[in-house]
């Protein structure tokens, strides 16, 4: 049943911003969603599939070379929770592509959040760790869609929070 609600709230957004895509000027950001799997026995035990939403904004003008190939910086900010763990990673990333491909490196923090249950009530604990994380993309602009289909590997020093991702984004 979550997963027929999951499609139908997908395919409506696809929707509307494909229509979006064709009529307006996008502004360099990226609003992408989708699945994170932990890697994780600790946090496989809150869920084996976590939802994971996330943005990414460009940060000034992509470099073009001439066969076509574009890079630049992005700022990303996702975040995936279930149960107990919840994972917010802030990072800047190189992000490339060429012919349809997209490949993007990040670094930066996370904001991670730990509940657990003890005797004296629920202990609550918050850190900020180093993030890093690693994706690779393809970039639908050929089907006249303006997004991208990826996978995602997010990286996390407090290393229960540590994961793939396989979503869809969608550019504005």
């Amino acid at each position: 049943m979550h997963n027929t609600k999951r499609i139908l709230v997908a395919t409506a957004l696809l929707a509307s911003a494909m229509a979006f895509g064709q009529e307006a000027k996008q502004i360099g950001a990226l609003v992408r969603f989708g699945n994170f799997r932990p890697s994780e026995l600790q946090a496989k035990n809150e869920g084996k599939q976590w939802p994971v939403f996330g943005v990414q904004f460009n940060l000034g003008k992509q470099r073009t070379g001439a066969n076509g190939n574009s890079s630049g910086l992005a700022i990303s900010i996702d975040g995936y929770s279930k149960g107990s763990l919840t994972g917010i990673p802030v990072m800047v990333n190189q992000v490339s592509a060429n012919k349809g491909v997209i490949l993007s490196a990040g670094l930066g923090v996370s904001f991670n959040r730990e509940a657990r249950p003890t005797l004296s009530g629920l202990e609550k604990k918050s850190r900020i760790q180093l993030a890093y994380g690693f994706g690779a993309g393809y970039d639908l602009a050929k089907y006249k869609i303006p997004g991208v289909l990826e996978i995602r590997y997010f990286g996390n020093g407090y290393s229960t929070l540590q994961g793939f991702s396989i979503g869809v984004g969608l550019r504005f």
